[in-house]
């Protein structure tokens, strides 16, 4: 089983632990409906059309098109949150609208800052893809303060989360793929692809709270 394989397994596990969990009241846990739609059937779809963002690439230029799958992807992840009832909708209060300005927008401004430290740095697809999707989990434990208040959901919640930020970035970055060259390895490379994404998630989560301030379901 190669490498890249064995990064599901803790992954598929997780999966079942979200299933077999269930919240009180709920037939089905909503956050492994997300999974199941966002986390394999977009990561299916992205896989299929890796050829046609290639060609988006090369008529629009790497910037264009990596920003541009990455709002689209920033944008369905959240209507696929909504339409599962997980994530910021789960409670019911959030309008569609609201919500998507409120979660789309620090996940879009968190894949401007990967396409900033990938301009800068190179790294190998794997290393990339485990670096994102850890910079990505401490965006939602840290940043949203699940570690402080259930740090052994946010441990266990790890592969999954993290998977969910690959598939988000896994598109964009293919598209580009080619632009990506390789550099000389610096110690700012990890702290750089952790922290830069970070500060704009947080930008952008900031922001969404106080434009839909007052706006709810």
């Amino acid at each position: 089983m190669s490498r890249r394989l064995l990064l599901l397994v803790p992954v598929a596990l997780d999966m079942v632990w979200v299933y077999a969990n269930k919240p009180a009241g709920k037939a089905v846990n909503p956050f492994f409906l997300y999974l199941v739609f966002f986390g394999i059937g977009v990561f299916a779809l992205s896989l299929a059309l890796v050829p046609a963002a290639q060609r988006l690439r090369r008529r629009y230029g790497p910037l264009r098109t990596f920003l541009g799958l990455g709002l689209v992807l920033s944008i369905t992840e959240e209507v696929i949150a909504y339409l599962t009832r997980s994530g910021l909708f789960e409670d019911g209060k959030h309008a569609l609208g609201p919500g998507l300005v409120q979660a789309a927008l620090p996940l879009f401004l968190w894949t401007v800052g990967i396409y900033i430290v990938l301009r800068r740095f190179g790294y190998s697809r794997t290393g990339f893809f485990v670096l994102a999707g850890l910079g990505g989990w401490l965006c939602e434990v840290v940043l949203n303060g699940l570690l402080f208040v259930a740090p052994a959901l946010a441990l266990l919640a790890l592969p999954v989360i993290a998977y969910s930020y690959f598939v988000l970035i896994y598109l964009p970055y293919r598209a580009i793929e080619a632009d990506v060259k390789p550099r000389a390895r610096s110690f700012w490379r990890v702290p750089a692809i952790l922290f830069i994404p970070a500060v704009l998630w947080l930008v952008g989560g900031i922001s969404g709270h106080y434009l839909t301030r007052g706006a709810t379901a």
